[in-house]
């Protein structure tokens, strides 16, 4: 019951990253535009499906949240891809100084 709360909280948390992803990229925050070294850094998989969420209406976006919070499969999907986008990112950080 515990393992279930735990995976449940974790689920919480990749949609939770993916909502603020989302929201950036939607609001043109710095590091989310087309050009930017930032986001050409995010795995193509992750930016369609943010620039997917961000096109759609209120009931798909709350739809592909639920998904991502109920089932085990597409959390880790997505969990995986924002992973390997902070990776990069902080790869490339580390590089510049």
């Amino acid at each position: 019951m515990a393992q279930e709360r735990q995976q449940g909280r974790e689920r919480e948390q990749v949609a939770e990253r993916f909502r603020t992803i989302a929201a950036r990229r939607e609001a043109g925050a710095q590091g989310y535009g087309d050009h930017h070294s930032d986001w050409r850094a995010t795995p193509e998989t992750l930016r369609k499906a943010v620039d997917a969420y961000n096109g759609a209406n209120q009931h798909t976006k709350d739809l592909y949240i639920e998904r991502i919070q109920r089932e085990p499969q597409m959390a880790r999907a997505v969990g995986q891809l924002i992973n390997d986008r902070e990776l990069v990112l902080q790869r490339d950080r580390g590089m510049s100084r």
